[in-house]
């Protein structure tokens, strides 16, 4: 159960593109194999690299909740989770 690290890579059109793979122990529940981000062309390297943090926490949030669940630990969740 390592962390994969994921790259921001340009397309051919020149616009910023990452891609997620599941990890096994989580992807039916997940729903998707994979989760794929792009970004403008426009954007400098560190912004895509800001917006590729911010796109990839949410993601890793749901990964540790459904691993959590799965194992039946009970979870602290934050303010902002508990209103979303």
């Amino acid at each position: 159960m390592g962390i994969a690290m994921v790259a921001l890579t340009r397309t051919k059109s020149g616009r910023w593109a990452s891609r997620k793979v599941m990890p096994s122990d989580v992807r039916t529940a997940y729903g998707k194999r994979e989760e794929k981000k792009t970004w403008p062309a426009s954007l400098s390297e560190e912004q895509a690299k800001a917006e590729l943090g911010a796109s990839l926490s949410p993601i890793e949030e749901r990964i540790s909740l459904l691993r959590a669940a799965k194992m039946a630990v009970p979870v602290t969740l934050t303010a902002r989770q508990c209103r979303g």
